[in-house]
C-alpha cells in the first residue's frame, strides 16, 4: 500500500529424498538445462556469502553427487543460466525441476543426510561483510507500488 517501492527477497527450501527409492546415493546427478559457471559461492559459517569461489567437478552441465561436495554447506549460484534441472538417477528415478522466475540457485544437505535441498531463489543471503541497506543488497529485487510478483517452481517426478 506504500508510494515507494518494496524490497523483497525470495526462496524455495525444498528437500528430496537421497538417494532416490531404490537406487544407490553415489548414482545421483543433478543435470542443469545449460552449461552453469563454476566457481559457485559459498556460506561462511555466521551464513553469510563468502566471498571466496568454489570450483566444482562440473562435467558440462552434469554435477556428479557426493557428500564431499557439501563438507563446507551449500552450493550456490548467484549467476544462473539454466530455469530447470534434472535430479536423480541416469538410469532410474528422476524429478524434474523447473524455477522459471528464480534467477540464483541452492544445492546443499549435510553429509549423510537422507535429502537433498535444491533451492531456487530470487535473492540470496548478505555478502559477508555487506553493510548497507537492504534495498541495495545484491539479489534483492523491487516490486512497484500496487503491483504483484509471482514465483513458479513445478516438480515433475519421472520413474
Amino acid at each position: 500500500p506504500s508510494a515507494t517501492p518494496l524490497p523483497a527477497s525470495f526462496g524455495y527450501h525444498p528437500a528430496f529424498a537421497w538417494p532416490l527409492p531404490d537406487t544407490k546415493r553415489a548414482d545421483h546427478i543433478v543435470v542443469f538445462e545449460h552449461t552453469e559457471p563454476s566457481p559457485v559461492r559459498q556460506l561462511t559459517p555466521e551464513g553469510l556469502i563468502d566471498p571466496r569461489q568454489r570450483l566444482l567437478p562440473l562435467d558440462g552441465n552434469r554435477l556428479n553427487l557426493s557428500d564431499e561436495l557439501f563438507a563446507h554447506d551449500a552450493l550456490i549460484w548467484t549467476s544462473l543460466t539454466s530455469r530447470r534441472l534434472t535430479y536423480g538417477v541416469s538410469d532410474g528415478p528422476q524429478l524434474d525441476i523447473a524455477f522459471p522466475d528464480t534467477p540464483h540457485l541452492g544445492i546443499w544437505t549435510k553429509p549423510g543426510a537422507g535429502y537433498l535441498c535444491i533451492e531456487p531463489w530470487a535473492g540470496f543471503a548478505d555478502p559477508d561483510g555487506y553493510a548497507g541497506e537492504f534495498g541495495d543488497k545484491p539479489g534483492v529485487i523491487e516490486i512497484p507500488p500496487g503491483a504483484e510478483r509471482a514465483f513458479r517452481m513445478d516438480v515433475t517426478v519421472r520413474t
